[in-house]
């Protein structure tokens, strides 16, 4: 009796195999009730790092309940837009290389047509991704592809018709998971290839000689 492993196998289970660290960003326990947190950055959660291309205080975290703030019903994170004289980035690092597979966004307090969230992820290995994410008059769950091998992630909102009018965006929920470094999985891959010969040699010493 004989093991035979392909390569392509062998990497397959490598992959499935190789360690992953998923976590939900959420922005919980920071806001008193009822109340926010201004400004919010630099903000830590999970070992994900949040920080802000200012040091004013144009964002804050909202407790479910605070007043006149459009919330899911959780605690959230809301940012001037371009109604405060510039445009506010909200930039997110990790431990490690990173990916995004959703994130909730809405209205912070009022909703207009216009408004929108982009999302710029910048690539270890150079290059970039975006995405631009409507924000509707209700908060929306939305799939993100693509996003994967990240060193940072840029997270920007822009209201065209914000004039003086706190027509801000919020998000929340980011689903985000720690890309095993390579050198983690070849040596995952290393042990599993190791243990399929020393697994084939036993089979074969064991296997009798009309097998």
């Amino acid at each position: 009796m004989r093991i035979l492993l392909s390569t392509s196998a062998l990497l397959l289970l490598t992959l499935s195999a190789a360690p992953t660290s998923a976590a939900i960003i959420g922005f919980e326990g920071v806001a008193p009730p009822g109340g926010f947190v201004i400004p919010a950055t630099p903000y830590i959660e999970e070992g994900y790092t949040f920080t802000a291309n200012t040091d004013a205080p144009f964002n804050a975290i909202f407790a479910a309940d605070a007043p006149d703030i459009q919330t899911n019903g959780t605690d959230i994170l809301g940012w001037c837009a371009t109604d405060c004289g510039f445009l506010q980035v909200i930039t997110v690092t990790g431990p490690g290389d990173f990916s995004i597979s959703s994130i909730d966004v809405g209205p912070l307090v009022v909703f207009q047509d216009g408004m929108e969230v982009n999302l710029t992820g910048q690539f270890s290995g150079g290059g970039s991704i975006s995405a631009t994410l409507p924000v509707e008059p209700e908060w929306v769950t939305h799939g993100l592809a693509g996003f994967v091998g990240l060193s940072s992630l840029e997270i920007s909102a822009l209201d065209p018709h914000s004039v003086g009018v706190p027509r801000d965006s919020a998000i929340d929920n980011l689903v985000l998971t720690q890309v095993p470094e390579p050198g983690s999985v070849m040596l995952l891959g290393v042990g599993l290839l190791i243990a399929v010969r020393r697994l084939g040699r036993g089979h074969s010493r064991s296997a009798s000689p009309g097998e």
